[in-house]
């Protein structure tokens, strides 16, 4: 799916405190809310042969966010994988927890084309291996992704 600032396969930068970057990649690209994998920046190179490079398995966060970075501009389209296969980036299932701890954890599953829409398919019974039920907003992506990469202080 395409949408006028991104699309599936493209990569891109996620700026965090001072002149540290992450990179991410839309993996699954509806309206305003994407499916993405995000890793550290490489540290030097030819930049195509590096986005070509990425895996979901390298990455460091996988979640659902907003598109707002992308369409503000404040995240930065620097490239597309080239021949993209949305069956190596899978979209997976994600584990939704109650707040008061009353209802067990559920699986949930969101639609390939609508990532707003989800379907509980019941019980999680490995939750720990499933990403949390969330949706990220960018200035959420950016915090977490500076906490991964330990540049969240001044140091």
């Amino acid at each position: 799916m395409r949408n006028d600032y991104c699309s599936e396969g493209a990569c891109f930068t996620v700026p965090l405190m001072g002149d540290a970057l992450a990179w991410g990649i839309v993996a699954r690209a509806a309206k305003d809310i994407l499916f993405g994998y995000f890793f550290e920046p490489p540290l030097s190179g030819d930049r195509e042969a590096q986005i070509d490079g990425l895996t979901p398995k390298t990455a460091i966060l996988a979640a659902r966010f907003s598109a707002m970075g992308l369409i503000s501009g404040e995240w930065k389209v620097i490239g597309q994988i080239q021949k993209w296969n949305r069956s190596l980036w899978p979209l997976p299932d994600f584990v939704r927890y109650d707040p008061l701890g009353i209802i067990k954890p559920r699986l949930i599953r969101y639609l390939e084309d609508d990532l707003a829409t989800s379907e509980d398919l019941g019980v999680a019974t490995k939750p720990d291996n499933l990403l949390r039920d969330s949706l990220f907003s960018s200035g959420a992506v950016e915090i977490t992704l500076a906490k991964i990469l330990g540049c969240d202080s001044e140091h």
